[in-house]
């Protein structure tokens, strides 16, 4: 039963949430502790003013078009977007003046916003397309909404769409670190490096062709695949490039193409896209090492390190691996989750030596290990990506007095000895994703026993005390 408002707050509390009722409809605002958790009514109260602001704005759109009342109709979402009296100051100088010349001095703080509340497409006008967000940031030419949309603009709306992706694993991630489980699927957020590639090679998109026209046809898309592939080969054989980089702007390319399809910017996708962006097919790095080394290192290793390399040969775990994993994810001598890069679920049983490992090295309530720091063993600073797990592999193969190897040519050492015992189950092992139409149909959500047999093999192979 609500509580009775003694206070004049805006909102009510009822069954563990906040709410309102408006034109007859009670609206949920977010959950809380009562109505003296100050903190969630105070977030609550920042999401019903969005809700308000939206719907006034939108009611607003339907009218006959006045530039000083949708001025101040978009001032009031973003005052709802963003605290009360964050914007006064610039919104009040808005109004002083044209409608176009705030938003382009506005847009490349807050322009996400616009996207991601799905405003009526008059809010993200053409005036943005037409520029690019960084060109607009730069000049203050008297652009109008049928000015010519150029690629630079284009782009700039993809990377809006990657930001809010990259906003989801974030979000994801959060709810992980508080316990919570959370049912994942491939393509559910970005990670923090493929988001940074994904910048950095749209940032080379918009270098070579940012500023020509973009009129949405196949041949103009075709055309530009033909320049871009032809540049990127020049460099290749040059050797300013490698095969790598080559494939990674193959790969942008068809994103940028499949987002300007989907968002209606591209009538067809060029017919001859596989051939256009088709990536270089060349020889792996996947590198095993004898066992009789890896022995040798685990008699220098002290017991993380060991619990590291355990994991790495008993599981196929990478470094990104070891350190995302929870202790809730351990369940009755098996590791049972879902692997974030496919979010394809993995089952592995554990090694009688990989559990004690684990058990006498966790450092950490929720993520079996973290820095000493308490941080993530694989993270990003300011500019770099951080890998506790490979610095710790560099240290001990420092001490072995061994050469030559990475932390990941672990996993490729299981994977070798997999592929030759049970060339079925290697795709199981390394947790890559099932795509057969039938794993629709079958009940994947208890124990797998499968690899039970592949693990007992390994076990043997390296005899691990």
């Amino acid at each position: 039963m609500a509580r009775r408002n003694k206070r004049g707050l805006q909102l009510t509390f009822a069954n563990g949430q906040w709410r309102k009722v408006i034109n007859g409809k009670c609206h949920y605002f977010g959950p809380g502790r009562g109505v003296s958790d100050k903190e969630s009514y105070k977030e609550a109260l920042r999401q019903y003013r969005i809700f308000v602001a939206k719907a006034e704005f939108r009611a607003d759109a339907k009218m006959p078009y006045d530039r000083s009342r949708r001025v101040k109709a978009t001032y009031a979402v973003f005052d709802a977007l963003l605290g009360d009296g964050v914007l006064k100051e610039k919104v009040q100088e808005a109004i002083r003046e044209s409608y176009n010349e705030w938003l382009k001095g506005i847009w490349e703080q807050y322009g996400v916003y616009f996207h991601d509340m799905g405003f009526p497409e008059e809010i993200i006008p053409k005036l943005v397309l037409s520029k690019g967000v960084d060109q607009l940031a730069k000049e203050t030419p008297k652009a109008e909404t049928g000015d010519t949309i150029t690629i630079a603009g284009i782009v700039d709306c993809f990377l809006a769409e990657q930001n809010k992706r990259r906003e989801h694993r974030n979000f994801i991630e959060a709810q992980k670190e508080e316990g919570k489980e959370i049912a994942e699927a491939s393509g559910q957020g970005l990670s923090a490096d493929r988001h940074r590639t994904i910048k950095d090679y749209s940032a080379k998109l918009k270098a070579f062709a940012g500023n020509r026209a973009w009129d949405g046809k196949e041949v103009t898309a075709a055309k530009l695949s033909e320049e871009w592939r032809s540049d990127a080969e020049t460099k290749l054989h040059s050797g300013e490039i490698g095969a790598n980089t080559f494939n990674e702007r193959m790969k942008i390319m068809r994103q940028f193409l499949g987002f300007a399809h989907e968002t209606n910017n591209l009538d067809s996708m060029p017919r001859n896209i596989k051939k256009l962006t088709a990536k270089l097919q060349y020889k792996g790095t996947a590198k095993a090492i004898p066992v009789e080394t890896i022995r040798q290192l685990w008699g220098v290793a002290d017991d993380r390190e060991k619990a590291f390399m355990a994991q790495a040969l008993n599981l196929g775990f990478y470094a990104k691996d070891i350190s995302d994993l929870r202790h809730t994810e351990i369940i009755d001598g098996f590791i049972v989750r879902e692997r974030g890069k496919t979010g394809a679920k993995a089952c592995h049983k554990l090694w009688a030596v990989t559990a004690s490992l684990i058990a006498k090295a966790s450092n950490s309530d929720n993520r079996v290990f973290v820095g000493k720091n308490g941080e993530t063993l694989v993270h990003h600073d300011s500019k770099h990506r951080v890998d506790l797990v490979a610095r710790a592999w560099t240290s001990l193969c420092r001490r072995a007095g061994v050469k030559g190897y990475a932390f990941s040519n672990l996993r490729d050492t299981s994977a070798t000895l997999v592929e030759k015992q049970f060339p079925a189950l290697t795709d199981k092992f390394l947790s890559h994703v099932d795509n057969r139409i039938a794993t629709f149909y079958i009940d994947n959500s208890g124990i797998d026993h499968r690899l039970d047999e592949v693990v007992d093999y390994l076990e043997t192979v390296y005899d691990l005390k």
